[in-house]
């Protein structure tokens, strides 16, 4: 990246403050035809300049548990996953949490339950992702496409389905 191209973003995100990283990035492009490699490198300047975790209205956003009956949902990036994570996600944030939460930012579906001493069952799901799979900011990850679908029995009950999508099939 040639120097100019951080002042450009810079100039772009301090033009349009609202808009979204993608959407930042689409107009550079537009703007700005062979300056970038692509749209999604481009992107990942744009969410650099703004720091690991977006904007601080997207940091504030991001720090709010949902509730849904029994079940905590969360975006993930709140408890700070290291390199050397026991198992998958969903473990690591079953470790920090102590309580069954849904989590969205590592793009992997996984899933950890243990029983208490007081014979409660606790879960933790993360959930694979819906975009693409190798973009130009980090080509070389484990994530994979998945969704969530979310029951509830009208109590405190609730029944998690974590989907994942192979082939474009959904398993």
């Amino acid at each position: 990246m040639r120097k100019a191209n951080g002042e450009f973003v810079k100039e772009y995100m301090k033009k349009f403050p609202a808009l979204s990283s993608r959407k930042i990035a689409a107009l550079l492009m537009r703007d700005m035809p062979g300056e970038f490699k692509s749209e999604d490198y481009c992107r990942g300047i744009v969410r650099y300049y703004r720091g690991a975790r977006g904007n601080k209205d997207r940091e504030k956003k991001g720090k709010q548990i949902i509730k849904y009956a029994d079940l905590n949902i969360i975006h993930g990036h709140e408890y700070v996953f290291s390199i050397s994570n026991p198992v998958n996600a969903a473990r690591g944030l079953f470790n920090r949490a102590k309580a069954s939460t849904l989590c969205f930012h590592h793009h992997r579906t996984s899933e950890h339950t243990e029983t208490t001493i007081t014979g409660k069952t606790i879960t933790c799901w993360s959930v694979g992702c819906l975009c693409n799979l190798r973009p130009d900011y980090m080509p070389l990850n484990s994530w994979n496409h998945g969704f969530v679908e979310i029951y509830g029995d009208g109590n405190d009950g609730f029944h998690v389905d974590n989907k994942r999508i192979v082939n474009y099939r959904i398993v």
